[in-house]
């Protein structure tokens, strides 16, 4: 089967694959296949595909250079996030 793949593609749904591992891709396309792991759109990507075919895939994006993250669009927001993340908010019992 062929399949088009952009590796840098990051859509809010769709996980950026480049640099993961090979066999986790094969794997999770394994399960999609067999029902495993439910996703409608997955499902049907991944129903032509044999299992030499999902391994292609998964060595395919192994070999892609991850994304760098994106920078904070907001300065404080992030600090705030950090605090959070570091020390909870005690006032509001978070941890």
């Amino acid at each position: 089967a062929s399949v088009t793949v952009n590796p840098a593609f990051n859509g809010a749904a769709n996980p950026n694959l480049a640099g993961q591992h090979a066999e986790y891709i094969a794997a999770q396309l394994a399960a999609f296949k067999s029902g495993a792991r439910a996703n409608p759109i997955m499902m049907g990507m991944s129903a032509a595909l044999s299992p030499e075919d999902m391994r292609n895939v998964g060595a395919y994006f192994s070999q892609q250079a991850p994304k760098p993250a994106a920078a904070a669009k907001d300065a404080a927001a992030a600090k705030r996030g950090q605090q959070i993340w570091r020390a909870g908010i005690k006032e509001t019992q978070v941890p």
